[in-house]
């Protein structure tokens, strides 16, 4: 088991996620859901018209979204097998991780949508 991470903050000592039983998992688990977040937007966007949140064209956002969302979690899942019985983080570490997620893959989707990236 692992002691999760500690830094520093004006002279405090502050440890995050010393209840995983590995903090690969914690930062894999925010990473899949990161992209998982953005599939999500994407089939939103896709299916409700959405062009600020859209970076795909219409006709390839809900399908490329599904397969963003669908792939990510089928992807987190494969990858950490063996830790998916262990015991998790507890609910306020995972609601963090999911909150934090979802802005990093707001902001990522409405800057790929303003910046003109479309896939054309």
């Amino acid at each position: 088991m692992s002691d999760g991470f500690t830094f520093s903050v004006l002279g405090r000592s502050i440890t995050l996620l010393n209840n995983w039983i590995e903090p690969r998992l914690a930062v894999a688990y925010f990473a899949w859901m990161v992209v998982a977040f953005i599939g999500l937007m994407q089939v939103a966007a896709g299916r409700w018209q959405r062009p600020t949140w859209r970076w795909l064209p219409e006709r390839w956002a809900v399908p490329v979204g599904a397969l963003l969302w669908g792939g990510a979690l089928l992807a987190f899942f494969l990858t950490n097998r063996r830790w998916v019985r262990a015991p998790g983080p507890a609910t306020a570490e995972t609601a963090i991780l999911l909150a934090a997620a979802y802005v990093v893959a707001l902001v990522l989707t409405r800057l790929l949508a303003w910046g003109g990236t479309r896939v054309r």
